[in-house]
């Protein structure tokens, strides 16, 4: 059965108001979505546009003159094309002389013709300097953390102010009656304390560009709620989240997502299907990515997992698309043995100083890699030291990349097709030690002049690592080796800018000597 999504933000659980049978139909008692009902969340769920001042108004300019001198404040008055908590206003400046001083935001009620009552200062003031007017306008925001809750088709102000330390006796309004804005008006305040118009003045331009509201949330208050497919379309920005605690959300079909869907950081989203289910992210990032069910998840697009993706059962089809996340974790136990096909697409690992991937076979188990034409990109960030613990399978290329001065462990005895590492600020590969690194393809690692790559064993004086291959020849250079056996039959080539310090062998400390081609008179 199918359930609708009504009413705009509430509770999950909240039936009554918010889960209807037909879309954009009324809440019912027993609405609830259980694991055999379809959930979808669409354009009538009753969630709002992030409200946009319209630039493009026939006849209407959006420039605010905020002028040097005496001039210190302008007010801009609209009407609120929405209800809901204002989050964030959004200027352009641009042609601004004022270094020391900075600009401050406030939204108050309207008045007689001025500011009424102060609703909300901006969290915090915005710099007026760096900005150069012949390179043109900046994106500047101010944000509010508890923003004032406003009506739609109700009038305010916004209110920009220097802080600077002029004499506040001097400060103008006025009104351009030129540039009615969008149902609102521009004001300067004049040294009589009255609303004026008729002055032209300054040399910095102000452009009111969007003002947004908090969007419209979905506070999951059940236990692990299930649903069988999850479907958004909305093509508006709203929240699923968790207002205290954590939980996750049961996926027994496919998913399919959109850009403007946000998943909090205390939800997960638990795949536990049992047949052939899609996953389409059309843009939008999900929290975590789980998968319980022993059924065949098939990507129809690339995903970006803000977190971790976990699978223990079943198979993630990449489809050859790209995944990206902050790790990987692979986990076989008994009667549990997932598969992984890769595809062709790259699968990048983002997350700084923790293991980024991890296959675990435990209990006997076993988890399935198929490598396809794949690759796994891993970055080095910052100084921090990254995992990967590839469980003793065979993978396609893989290549270490960034300019972070960390180290990277590189577990198991695994075989990569192409090992690839470029790297300019003196990082580190420790492969591990006593265990063997196969390479069937191409072992292309590289530093720069005054910052060598290391390579080392990890286990250090305590036992060399070995990187094997059967045949060719390997090339590379800047490199400073330690406890390292290159063995296989190749020809393994550190390049003359490499460092050879001790316990390593197999290595040739020098660049391939290319023969000259023979003479001929």
């Amino acid at each position: 059965m199918s359930k609708y999504w009504v009413g705009g933000s509430g509770n999950w659980s909240d039936d009554d108001n918010h889960w209807a049978t037909s879309s954009g139909g009324s809440g019912g008692d027993g609405n609830l979505p259980t694991s055999s009902d379809s959930v979808f969340f669409d354009s009538s769920s009753g969630f709002t546009e992030t409200e946009t001042l319209d630039q493009s108004q026939t006849g209407l300019t959006t420039k605010l003159t905020f002028g040097t001198g005496s001039v210190q404040k302008l007010g801009q008055t609209f009407k609120a094309g929405q209800t809901g908590p204002i989050s964030k206003v959004s200027l352009k400046l641009g042609n601004n002389y004022l270094s020391a001083d900075a600009i401050r935001l406030q939204i108050y009620s309207a008045g007689s013709g001025e500011p009424g009552e102060l609703l909300a200062t901006a969290d915090s003031d915005v710099s007026g300097g760096g900005m150069d007017w012949e390179v043109g306008l900046y994106d500047k925001d101010f944000e509010f953390t508890d923003g004032p809750r406003l009506v739609s088709g109700t009038t305010y102000w916004f209110v920009l102010s220097r802080t600077g330390s002029l004499d506040e006796s001097n400060t103008y309004y006025s009104q351009y009656e030129e540039e009615n804005y969008s149902d609102g008006q521009l004001y300067y305040y004049d040294s009589l304390d009255e609303w004026n118009g008729g002055l032209g003045l300054g040399n910095a331009d102000l452009y009111f560009q969007e003002y947004y509201f908090v969007t419209d949330t979905v506070n999951i208050d059940s236990s692990l709620p299930p649903v069988d497919d999850f479907t958004a379309n909305t093509g508006v920005s709203f929240t699923i989240g968790k207002s205290n605690g954590s939980t996750a959300i049961y996926i027994y079909g496919s998913y399919t997502g959109e850009s403007g869907l946000t998943w909090t950081s205390n939800v997960n989203t638990v795949f536990n299907g049992t047949g052939s289910e899609t996953v389409t992210c059309n843009g939008g990032t999900l929290r975590r990515f789980d998968i319980y069910g022993d059924g065949t998840f098939t990507l129809q697009d690339d995903m970006d997992i803000e977190s971790y993706v976990y699978v223990e059962n079943g198979t993630l089809d990449a489809n050859d698309h790209d995944v990206t996340a902050g790790s990987y974790y692979w986990y076989g136990d008994t009667g549990y043995t997932p598969t992984i096909n890769m595809g062709s697409g790259t699968w990048t690992a983002n997350t700084e100083s923790t293991t980024l991937w991890e296959v675990d076979d435990d209990s006997g188990s076993t988890v399935t890699i198929n490598p396809e034409s794949s690759k796994i990109y891993l970055a080095w960030a910052g100084s921090g030291s990254l995992e990967f613990y590839g469980g003793d399978k065979t993978y396609n290329n893989m290549e270490l990349g960034g300019d972070g001065a960390g180290s990277f462990y590189i577990n198991d005895s695994n075989t990569f097709n192409d090992f690839k590492a470029r790297n300019t600020a003196g990082a580190r590969i420790y492969f591990e030690g006593e265990h063997t690194t196969t390479i069937t393809g191409d072992f292309d690692v590289e530093g720069v002049a005054g910052s060598l790559i290391e390579i080392r064993s990890s286990y250090l004086s305590n036992g060399n690592t070995t990187l094997s291959k059967t045949g060719g020849t390997i090339e590379c250079d800047y490199l400073d080796i330690q406890y390292c056996n290159a063995t296989g039959g190749a020809h393994w080539y550190a390049g003359d800018n490499s460092t050879d310090s001790g316990n390593n062998r197999g290595w040739i400390f020098t660049d391939r000597k290319y023969p000259l081609p023979p003479f001929r008179s």
